[in-house]
This record gives structure tokens, sequence and C-alpha cells, in this order.
């Protein structure tokens, strides 16, 4: 509770005027498996000027970045150990209108020590170099090298495909995910009975598609038992965000 205090009191000073001293934070948090704090979010009612931290269990900030839905759009999404410790922060921010965009991701090991990172924006460039010229002969007034020349990438604009479940069982859930092209993209979501929880997502560029097609999952109980006997219906199309560019595809999952 007192780091949650501290974290509070820090996001007010990063605040300059005394209108933003006194807005509203909506703030998300989720904890270790001994009750620690792992993650915040707070976003003050505006939507601009939020803040996300991420902690090992010392309480010491292992990460932090800058979260907006207004004038950019920016957020960053958590995947974690068994522990309750993050595992990777994928984190994306573009601009309103505008052709800026950057995207990173972090990977934590379990004691929250960060073991990889990896970021692309869109004023990366690949740079080809001319030969030099030949040797100019003698009493010849030697000709200027060309300059070099440089071509911009490309940029495209990143979609996300939330995958969401809707728990429809009678028991609550484990359901365990991991990317079919990167194995160490993975992790596991408890979904309460009768609950609704998002699962991960697929990136895209210029395209949404359905998430499934990109993730290998199995459900068990809490404790572990793999469950077989289950169906996902086909998905709900939740379009509320697509400014963000975001789509969720909301999956039934019920007993065969």
């Amino acid at each position: 509770m007192r780091l949650e205090l501290i974290f509070i009191s820090l996001l007010f000073i990063f605040q300059n005027t005394s209108f933003a001293q006194k807005e509203k934070q909506n703030c998300t948090k989720t904890y270790f498996k001994n009750g620690k704090l792992s993650t915040i979010e707070c976003m003050p009612e505006s939507g601009w000027g939020g803040k996300a931290y991420a902690f090992n269990q010392k309480g010491d900030t292992i990460g932090q970045w800058s979260i907006s839905r207004m004038h950019m759009i920016a957020g960053v999404h958590f995947t974690f150990h068994p522990n309750g410790g993050v595992h990777k922060a994928d984190y994306s921010s573009h601009p309103d209108a505008g052709i800026q965009w950057y995207r990173s991701y972090t990977v934590f090991n379990e004691e929250g020590v960060r073991t990889d990172f990896w970021e692309m924006k869109d004023d990366d460039r690949v740079t080809f170099i001319q030969e030099p010229l030949e040797k100019p002969v003698k009493m010849e007034v030697p000709k200027p090298k060309e300059p070099v020349k440089q071509e911009v990438i490309a940029c495209a604009i990143i979609y996300s495909s939330e995958l969401w479940v809707d728990n429809r069982l009678n028991i609550p859930i484990k359901i365990t995910w991991q990317s079919v092209s990167d194995s160490t993209n993975k992790g596991e979501v408890l979904v309460p009975k009768s609950k609704r929880e998002m699962i991960t997502y697929y990136i895209l560029a210029e395209q949404y598609d359905e998430p499934l097609k990109g993730f290998r999952f199995k459900v068990s109980t809490v404790k572990g038992k793999e469950l077989d006997n289950v169906k996902l219906s086909k998905p709900m199309i939740d379009e509320s965000r697509l400014k963000e560019f975001k789509k969720g595809y909301v999956y039934m999952l019920e007993e065969k």
C-alpha cells in the first residue's frame, strides 16, 4: 500500500498545472502471487498524461512508460510469469493523424531483470553506400563523389487483433497460450466464472485477422488439470476502439 501511495504522489508531481493536479486518476493494478504490487497503470480522466510502471518483488521500478488516449495513442500490454511478475512489456505509440509511430518490447526474467529489448520507429532508414569512383587520369579534374543515397522505409500502421474469452463454464479457468511464431511470447491468464478477460493480441500490419490463427492455447482448471470437453464459439466482434487501431474478437468458452 505504501508503494502505491508513493506512485500516485509521483504521478501528481509529473502534472504541471493545477487543473491536472486535481484531475481524477483511473488506475489499474496487478499483483505478485505473494500480494506485492507488480504493475500499475494510471490514466487521468482527460485521457492524456498517463503513466505505467512495473516493479520487482523488492518494490524497485524495473520499467516505466507514458500512456495516452488523447493527442497521442500510446499504451503498454503486459504478459506475466507464473509468480505474477512481468514477463514482457509490449509498448506502442502513434500520434493522432501523424506519420510518426514507435514500437518496442522489453523482456524480464522472474526476478525482474531485463533480458531482452527491441524497438523500431518511423524514421528508421536503410542506407545504400556508393562504390568509390575510379582514380582519375593524371591532369584530369577529378569528378566529385556523389552523395550517399538514403531510402526511407515506408511505415505501415500496426493493427492489434485482441483475443478475449468469455467464461461460460461453472468454474474459474486458466488459459495458457503461446505464439506460433515466437516461443518466448507466452503467458497464462485466469478467467473467473462468468467473466470476460483479454488473453493476448495478434499484431499485423495494415489489417486485422482472427487472433486464434497466431496462438496455441489450452484450457485448464486453476490447479492445472487440462479440460478437453470445452469449445470456443465463433467470435463476436468489438469495434469500439478502431480509432486506436484495435479490434476485439470475443470467444464464448462453453462445454461441448
